[in-house]
């Protein structure tokens, strides 16, 4: 009997978060468009030369072994296990790849967050909102997502220069990081655009949050530029599943 979902799951780490997303990535596209990717992928890992017929069957069987591994065991086993059994089954998985662990770990990191901010990407947001949005309406569990935009950003870039502006930027995401708590999730999903997703936040929660945010961004200044951080109202969405969803 299938065991039911964990309403309350570990936070994803980044290797686990990347090859999810890997593989919803690799299912919404058609097989011969698979085999280069898959054919680099596997390569930069297992450093060896194999075609990309090789590659998709390979990753066909990595993902056999995962469905396997999970019902022998009764419960969801990582994708990483699965790939790696697969591997040194085929005598593929050589030691070097132990000791190349770090370069393996920029990948996914790359794969998943903003080179510029280190916060979470576009993509990762919109693939991850979708997860806890369902999460949420499965098990009546309130959701807050906060979006906003630095207050006249334009006009930094313009007067002071591009570099200036990203210096900005990732000020921004330090503050809205020493902000957050450790169950929540920040992104960087534009230009000078940020969302942060509030699993299980209520109105009070959710609503301190953003004031929290406005009130740290008002009180940073940006040197030597004389520009201090601005934020403007946010869009706070606030979602719970026993009564419609209601914007502040």
């Amino acid at each position: 009997m299938p065991q039911p979902a964990d309403p309350n799951p570990h936070r994803l780490s980044t290797e686990d978060a990347f090859l999810e997303l890997l593989t919803d990535t690799l299912e919404s596209m058609e097989r011969p468009a698979r085999g280069p990717f898959l054919e680099k992928f596997l390569k930069s890992i297992a450093h060896v030369d194999i075609n990309e017929a090789t590659s998709l069957d390979i990753w066909d069987q990595v993902l056999a072994r995962k469905r396997e591994l999970s019902e022998n065991v009764g419960k969801k086993v990582a994708l990483q296990a699965a790939l790696v059994d697969v591997l040194a089954s085929a005598d593929l998985l050589r030691l070097p790849i132990l000791m190349e662990y770090e370069e393996l770990r920029k990948l996914q990191i790359n794969a998943t967050t903003d080179p510029l901010t280190s916060l979470y990407n576009r993509r990762f947001f919109d693939d991850y909102f979708e997860k806890e949005l369902n999460r949420s309406i499965r098990y009546s569990h309130r959701l807050a997502l906060v979006v906003f935009d630095l207050h006249r950003f334009k006009e930094v870039n313009d007067r002071y220069g591009h570099p200036q502006g990203d210096i900005l930027l990732q000020m921004a995401a330090t503050t809205l990081r020493k902000s957050m708590r450790t169950s929540d999730y920040a992104f960087r999903i534009g230009g000078d655009e940020f969302a942060l997703l509030l699993p299980q936040s209520d109105p009070e929660q959710a609503t301190a949050m953003s004031r929290r945010l406005r009130a740290a961004y008002a009180a940073t200044q940006l040197h030597p530029a004389p520009v201090r951080l601005q934020a403007p109202k946010s869009n706070l969405l606030l979602l719970r599943w026993d009564r419609p969803p209601r914007h502040l």
